[in-house]
């Protein structure tokens, strides 16, 4: 078999790793099977197609692979690859779950079976507020557009209790871009009302926020007040990443904003990498573009902060990429003219090696 398949009349290469599932899937390896299943379901490195999908989890399911037959009786249930049918969800679900899994009796009693309606009444009864966020977590996890809204339900119900917890979730929820209400500014008033009662993950996610400017206007010193309030909550990626932002990128991101010149020409005689990615995927010659300051851009292109630059056309202006490994038109996306014309198309194309993107 080849390790390349077509794909629209354009050839794909596939990973060592890919190619090998398939070759189990093909020699009837029902764990395979459900791999090769679940990429076709999420379009994991080949073309979505459900009914595939449902294929590959049949074929497994048959060779008796529990976990298959949870899987075919969500597709039963939305109707994914394969006529909406209830009856045969539950009958399936019954089979990939013993009665005693609490996971089972959660999905079980969503899908209507008066067996186990008493695990939800007692949830809603007792303001058992723990089983709440159980049963609303087990939902959001499923990550189906139904599975949300329900889950969204669940998380309504304890945050009317006065859940911390539950207002976290609902800010996450809300921040979640397959949510169908999505809404970054709501994410952020229940993210607040979470951080103010020190859910550290709440915490976070507004640095993060704050971080990107994500439905909130950037604001580094925010940002950085959110994390270190997460660090002292012993959120472990907040604690991780704590002296990269005190160190580095706040104070370089306000000198490059200030047009601070020696502060920067002195980052780079200490030999610092001016090309170093931060987890939003800026450098700073994105943030020099972002504020525009040409002189922040002419001290980070001499100290080679472009490397092999990408030349792409955008509107009447040829703008550099900056850095191939984060395909951005930084200048053109924060319309910043002067680095942008700085940045011509010539220049680049004579002091680097260039490329066009197809």
């Amino acid at each position: 078999m080849s390790d390349t398949v077509l794909n629209d009349n354009k050839t794909v290469d596939i990973k060592a790793d890919l190619y090998n599932r398939y070759i189990k899937a093909f020699e009837g390896n029902s764990a395979a099977l459900c791999e090769l299943g679940h990429m076709y379901k999420y379009g994991y490195e080949i073309e979505q197609n459900y009914s595939k999908a449902f294929a590959c989890y049949k074929l497994a399911s048959d060779k008796g692979n529990v976990y298959a037959k949870q899987c075919l009786a969500l597709m039963y249930y939305y109707g994914e690859g394969v006529k909406q049918d209830i009856s045969k969800a539950k009958e399936l679900y019954k089979k990939g779950f013993s009665g005693n899994n609490k996971e089972f009796q959660f999905f079980y009693s969503i899908l209507g079976d008066s067996l186990f309606k008493p695990v939800l009444s007692d949830a809603l009864e007792k303001n058992d507020l723990e089983s709440q966020l159980e049963i609303a977590q087990f939902l959001y996890q499923q990550g189906y557009p139904q599975a949300y809204r329900k889950a969204f339900e669940w998380y309504m119900k304890a945050a009317e209790q006065g859940s911390p917890k539950a207002k976290y979730f609902l800010g996450n929820l809300y921040y979640n871009k397959k949510f169908e209400n999505y809404d970054p500014l709501t994410a952020k008033k229940y993210l607040e009302a979470s951080a103010e009662n020190n859910v550290a993950s709440a915490q976070y996610l507004l640095g993060k926020m704050y971080l990107n400017g994500d439905g909130v206007e950037k604001n580094y010193e925010k940002a950085l007040e959110w994390f270190e309030k997460a660090a002292e909550n012993r959120n472990e990626v907040a604690r991780k990443n704590l002296p990269h932002y005190r160190n580095l990128l706040i104070p370089l991101a306000a000198a490059v904003k200030e047009n601070t010149i020696d502060i920067i020409r002195k980052y780079i005689e200490e030999g610092n990498d001016v090309n170093k990615q931060y987890e939003n995927d800026e450098t700073l010659m994105m943030i020099a573009a972002r504020y525009n300051s040409i002189e922040a851009a002419k001290v980070l292109y001499e100290a080679g902060a472009v490397i092999d630059a990408e030349a792409m056309t955008f509107s009447s202006t040829r703008v550099c990429y900056v850095n191939n490994k984060t395909p951005l038109m930084v200048a053109a996306i924060y319309n910043s003219i002067d680095v942008a014309n700085f940045f011509n198309f010539k220049r680049c194309k004579h002091r680097f090696q260039t490329r066009i993107f197809s």
